[in-house]
């Protein structure tokens, strides 16, 4: 479940989520991601991308290491759903960003 502040929808698109608001019932106003892609391979890799960039506090010292090597760059560029703003880039900056540090892009 998400909360309303939360929500980055625009990293959630490019990650392949949907995001769905529950109208009735006990979840009744409350945010969540559902995978529109049906693909369960990567599920786990997006969803772990999508809350790196989105929730400032989490951390996944895993996927800073996929993301820093050739391999793990060309798959997360193939697997987002937008060319606006690439994903691997506000991945480089969340991590910077909890480690202080500048890092310049070209």
């Amino acid at each position: 479940m998400l909360q309303e502040g939360m929500i980055d929808f625009d990293t959630a698109h490019d990650c392949g989520f949907g995001i769905i608001r529950i109208l009735k019932g006990f979840h009744k106003g409350k945010f969540f991601l559902y995978n529109s892609e049906n693909d369960d391979e990567y599920l786990g890799l997006m969803l772990n991308l999508y809350l790196k960039i989105s929730v400032k506090s989490y951390e996944n010292k895993s996927l800073e290491k996929i993301i820093h090597t050739k391999d793990g760059s060309s798959l997360i560029r193939a697997l987002q759903h937008s060319n606006d703003i690439d994903l691997c880039q506000k991945l480089y900056m969340s991590f910077d960003n909890n480690k202080d540090k500048t890092r310049i892009f070209s």
